[in-house]
């Protein structure tokens, strides 16, 4: 009968619901990484922030590398495990709560050439197996920037010493344009530059006077504009009338890069910890954290237990001078017994907690 056929129906479909319970899945997410440059054949640290825009709790994340131009080295998400497979990173055991983030940090090895930014893709699912996966939007594009290594002036020599002239010699471990400056002394105010590109160059001074000292360098500069000198040094012109055809060679020991000094760095740098701090601790907690300054880099981290009047260094923090690193540190104990944070994390001079 009809109705008889539509019960059977309705308690099948209660009974395959008990059975197979549906599952929910993370509807939306967003990422970002920090940095999105890396300089050519480098080991360095990604750092990806997750943010999980949908009902579900996520615990599984996944990141993939766009290409082998970046190899993945291991990962360490604090209160996540990781597995490396092949280009992915994958993390498990852990949770991002419905509205809430999380930092993934990343290892990587980069290749020896410019890239264009590329972006890396992140998933994240409610199942522990990755199940429903969804693909987080967002801005993950990262940049295997050029060369950012000075040249070095490994030879330097002087040769054809004339009352009025000198030709000055030099070579380079890469290729390069030069020029020599000269002058009274080592503020120069002459330069003559060398009309060859490669790794060995020759210029010929005129219009000295004779019988003078004068101070030279030579300065290298490479296709990526990078700079590099040989160090002040020194020659004699001969007296009028005569003319030496003695050479003289200087190993250069010094190699100094010209740095143009950046903007003065106003910008505090992000300290954030992966801790949960919804709980009270009764005995110390290791704490563990990033901190990142997109400007200058983290050289220490720094906590305080008692708002800010005396200070301690972190017990360990990775790849110091990085513009993103990881940190973690055990508190010495309280005498209240009570290890909870008295105070939000806050920032303080070169990347500090306060607790």
């Amino acid at each position: 009968m009809p109705g008889l056929s539509l019960s059977v129906l309705g308690l099948l479909v209660l009974f395959l619901q008990f059975v197979f319970p549906v599952q929910a899945t993370v509807s939306s997410c967003t990422a970002s990484v920090s940095p999105t440059s890396l300089s050519r054949n480098i080991s360095a640290d990604l750092i990806f922030t997750v943010n999980n825009a949908g009902s579900t709790t996520a615990v599984w994340v996944k990141i993939t590398s766009p290409s082998s131009n970046f190899t993945l080295t291991g990962g360490n998400a604090s209160g996540w495990s990781n597995t490396l497979s092949g280009s992915s990173m994958i993390f498990t055991s852990g949770s991002i709560a419905a509205g809430s983030s999380g930092n993934f940090p990343i290892s990587v090895q980069t290749v020896d050439s410019e890239v264009a930014a590329a972006s890396w893709t992140v998933e994240v699912s409610d199942d522990a197996g990755g199940a429903g996966a969804t693909t987080c939007g967002g801005s993950t594009g990262v940049a295997i920037s050029g060369d950012q290594v000075p040249p070095e002036v490994t030879t330097l020599s002087l040769s054809d010493i004339s009352s009025s002239s000198v030709k000055v010699s030099w070579t380079t471990n890469e290729t390069t344009t030069g020029e020599v400056q000269y002058g009274a002394d080592n503020t120069y105010g002459s330069a003559q530059a060398s009309s060859a590109t490669g790794t060995s160059h020759s210029v010929e001074i005129t219009g000295l006077s004779a019988n003078t000292t004068y101070h030279y360098t030579v300065e290298a500069t490479d296709a990526a504009g990078n700079s590099n000198n040989s160090g002040d040094n020194t020659f004699v012109t001969a007296k009028t009338g005569t003319t030496t055809t003695t050479t003289v060679t200087v190993t250069t020991t010094k190699t100094e890069t010209k740095i143009v000094a950046p903007p003065k760095d106003t910008t505090p740098p992000i300290v954030s910890l992966g801790n949960d701090f919804k709980k009270v601790y009764f005995a110390a907690p290791v704490l563990a954290g990033t901190a990142s300054d997109a400007s200058s880099g983290i050289l220490s981290v720094d906590y305080s237990l008692d708002g800010g009047r005396n200070w301690l260094p972190v017990d360990k923090i990775a790849n110091p001078g990085n513009k993103t690193t990881r940190f973690e540190f055990k508190p010495p104990a309280l005498l209240d017994g009570n290890f909870g944070p008295k105070t939000r994390p806050a920032i303080w001079e070169s990347a500090a907690l306060t607790l």
